[in-house]
């Protein structure tokens, strides 16, 4: 494809495709928020917490018992759905004195756990709220919460209700209790009669709440296949697009393929969505991975901290290697469910991908820099590595 001919193909893209204009307005429509600027996005505990001071009627928010009423409606109306046989309704909620609520965060339950979220009607009602953001259920984590409530509540309680709160509204262990999709939460809080009733000291805090779950929401169906489709008609510009666009999968794309042609004899360089790894092609080789691009079982690892904007560089080995190669390093946090040990090398704070590709040729010197530092890296490591005792290990 020629030159002009790519860029009236963009053009057409940007300014003329109207499935990519659909695409354009849902982006907007979820707009800036708060706990992306204070790097919370990503938090459950704040999502959390935030829910619940605007469930809370005794807080200042102004809202009283309203939001706390439309959440237990939703709830009622789910377990209702999912259990036929299901006693309550919304008339039992509205006949409740919700005023009187308590609504508590990070709720001990003893040897149980603990709850993200209780709403506590003593003798009248009890809802329990686990929330997952990221995160995934822990060992029959509402199975325990579970027998919490049946053994200590539910007799104390005329109606328990149990919420899972997740953004697909995925089930939990426990079959007793309620998924609730961030699609029924968006329904809860993103209404046009509740913002204006709220007070003018929490109207901004409240507004970018509503931002942050439109953004948790999954994509519906129908714009999955607007975004498929637009990729089949503009595959070519895309890829163009992205593996020049300023971004840390496009940047360390150029620091691997730097990597590989200062050591094409010693390193082979792979990089993927924000992580790039090195692997020895000489030393340390696992025989069952020789295929698969020569991944190593030790190796250094790179991967960018889009909150910090920061770049860690790692040595990455087996748990039984760590006392091998942990002489060369500071022990970094192991990550959840991988069987390897995280070992930190060096951190390049502040790498701003987006201020890098519009100042001229800081770009590639940029990536040239990180280049010969990985090296390093890898020459100061592997080397001083023993390798038999490690391949022994392996």
């Amino acid at each position: 494809m020629k030159k002009n001919n790519q860029t009236e193909r963009i053009a057409e893209l940007l300014y003329e495709d109207d499935d990519f204009r659909k695409i354009t307005e849902h982006i907007k429509s979820r707009g800036f928020h708060l706990f992306s600027a204070i790097c919370r996005d990503r938090d459950e505990r704040t999502l959390a917490r935030s829910i619940r001071y605007f469930l809370d009627p005794s807080e200042s928010h102004g809202l009283g018992p309203k939001l706390l009423r439309k959440f237990l409606h939703e709830l009622v109306v789910l377990k209702k759905e999912k259990c036929d046989d299901s006693e309550h309704s919304k008339l039992h909620i509205d006949m409740l004195p919700l005023d009187h609520c308590s609504v508590l965060r990070e709720v001990s339950l003893g040897k149980f756990g603990r709850a993200d979220v209780v709403i506590d009607l003593p003798g009248k009602l009890y809802c329990l709220i686990e929330l997952k953001l990221y995160s995934s259920e822990g060992l029959d984590q509402t199975n325990r919460y579970n027998e919490f409530l049946q053994s200590r509540v539910q007799r104390n309680h005329d109606i328990v209700l149990r919420c899972f709160l997740t953004p697909e509204g995925y089930p939990a262990q426990s079959d007793n209790f309620i998924p609730m999709s961030f699609d029924v939460l968006k329904k809860i809080f993103d209404d046009d009669e509740v913002l204006p009733q709220v007070n003018s000291d929490n109207h901004y805090l409240f507004d970018h709440l509503i931002r942050w779950i439109r953004e948790l929401c999954p994509m519906d169906n129908d714009l999955k296949q607007i975004c498929r489709s637009v990729y089949t008609k503009f595959q070519k510009e895309i890829d163009l697009i992205m593996e020049y666009a300023p971004t840390p999968t496009a940047f360390l794309k150029g620091v691997s393929s730097e990597i590989n042609k200062l050591a094409p004899d010693d390193y082979k360089a792979h990089s993927g969505n924000n992580w790039l790894t090195v692997s020895p092609i000489r030393r340390l080789q696992d025989k069952t991975l020789q295929e698969t691009k020569n991944y190593s079982k030790v190796r250094v690892e790179l991967d960018y901290d889009e909150d910090k904007k920061a770049l860690h560089y790692s040595i990455v080995g087996p748990e039984k290697c760590h006392d091998s190669i942990k002489q060369f390093t500071k022990v970094r946090t192991n990550r959840e469910h991988l069987p390897t040990t995280y070992l930190n090398i060096g951190t390049d704070r502040q790498l701003d991908f987006m201020d890098l590709a519009t100042l001229g040729d800081d770009w590639d010197e940029r990536i040239n820099e990180i280049a010969e530092k990985v090296k390093e890296h890898c020459d100061t490591v592997f080397p001083n590595v023993d390798t038999e005792k490690i391949k022994n290990l392996l």
